[in-house]
């Protein structure tokens, strides 16, 4: 079995990055060949020390692009990268070959998801996000700051103006949009989609053509185990990644402000100065990786994860819990599943100040926070999603992708 995993980044920016990088790394070392397809520089080390086999276009990203014309068109079908992919595949002599898109939009374009057909290859899309479905990829209406229920590329999903930046960028991404519906539903062998969660699929699934294979498998969470964080002596109330606004980072703020605790918030992104303007006394920290961001975990009293928008996965709340580390999150969000209220962490509804409150007042009790540590770190390591359990469930959906994509066996 040759592996091809396509990605627009080869270095970790991000979760779907990280888990296409680290899914590449560990079925070379189990033996595969690995031929990873990429568009941006730079590309992880690893990657090459395990002895995969990088292509890269070495291009930028659309939101890198001077015309926003070009961009555009880039951005809704990118044929060199439809073009090299082939060459890539038609070069590859393995009888069995997979190829496994992680992502596609900032670079790549749906042009690529329509190649393994042409080549009557098996494929296999990790829906990381809502992209598959959704032209904004969130499902989510930024204006109003909620979350969507229209059925996507209908007249009504067309004339909303849901997109975070502007109604052309919305535009543009109706027909980008098309051009990936058009590759899943048109495709003779088709596209198997993996989840990352149950809650995902239970958003995305009823929003993809019928005939498409499904399955759910959680992406690996690269963790050591080590003994639980002292949350009950750390005083942080931590958030962690992007400052946008779909992430509630604002209630956050607000809150942490009228209740004067030591709030800190950790990454990048548009609304810092909003934040720094909601809670002057919070501590904002550029982001960081790996160990450094370990350490950063582990001083965090809770996590918190008030997404507004349904979010697939949630590393950093899954990565809070194998510390032991209480984490408040959005019911509305995938770490819900991982979560029981008031015994491992706390749910609240998105957007409700009211209920942050109630969470964060009890988590002052340094016992209260000491015992839902324990139960969080308890209830993670009983089962914990590692790479080599992830690996296993990937084969199985391979192994089951090659059997569908094979005429013989159709027949």
């Amino acid at each position: 079995m040759h592996v091809v995993i396509v990605s627009d980044f080869a270095d970790v920016n991000g979760g779907s990055a990280k888990v296409a990088i680290s899914t590449a790394i560990g079925l070379a070392r189990r033996g595969a060949p690995v031929t990873f397809f990429c568009a941006i520089n730079p590309i992880h080390p690893e990657l090459l020390d395990a002895g995969v086999n990088v292509h890269c276009l070495g291009i930028e990203s659309v939101w890198q692009e001077a015309n926003p014309f070009t961009a555009a068109l880039r951005g809704i079908w990118n044929p060199i990268a439809a073009q090299e992919l082939q060459r890539i595949l038609a070069n590859i002599p393995a009888r069995d070959v997979i190829v496994h898109f992680h992502q596609w939009t900032k670079a790549l374009s749906p042009s690529v998801l329509r190649v393994p057909q042409r080549h009557n290859l098996a494929g296999v899309v990790t829906a990381h996000d809502y992209f598959l479905a959704c032209p904004n990829g969130a499902y989510f209406h930024y204006p109003r700051l909620a979350n969507c229920c229209l059925q996507p590329l209908s007249a009504q999903c067309i004339a909303a103006r849901c997109d975070s930046r502007s109604y052309g960028h919305k535009l543009v991404r109706v027909v980008r949009q098309s051009a990936t519906s058009n590759a899943l539903q048109f495709s003779s062998r088709p596209l198997h989609v993996v989840h990352v969660s149950g809650f995902a699929r239970a958003v995305l699934g009823p929003l993809l053509p019928s005939h498409i294979p499904q399955h759910v498998l959680p992406n690996p969470v690269l963790v050591c185990k080590l003994d639980p964080a002292p949350v009950h002596r750390n005083r942080w109330f931590t958030a962690i990644g992007r400052f946008t606004v779909e992430k509630g980072l604002e209630d956050f703020a607000d809150v942490a402000k009228r209740l004067d605790i030591p709030a800190r918030f950790i990454g990048e992104g548009p609304l810092v100065g909003r934040i720094r303007e909601l809670c002057p006394n919070a501590q904002i920290m550029p982001w960081v990786s790996g160990d450094q961001l370990l350490r950063r975990l582990r001083e965090a009293r809770a996590l918190l994860f008030p997404s507004l928008w349904q979010e697939t996965f949630g590393m950093v709340a899954h990565e809070a819990l194998s510390q032991g580390i209480p984490v408040i999150a959005s019911r509305t969000t995938a770490p819900a599943e991982q979560i029981e209220d008031a015994s491992n962490g706390f749910l609240i509804d998105p957007g409700d100040q009211e209920q942050l409150v109630v969470a964060l007042e009890r988590l002052r009790d340094d016992r209260l926070v000491r015992e839902l540590g324990l139960r969080a770190y308890s209830k993670f390591w009983a089962m914990p999603p590692t790479l080599d359990r992830h690996l296993d469930g990937l084969i199985a959906i391979y192994e089951r992708a090659l059997n569908e994509a094979t005429p013989q066996k159709q027949a």
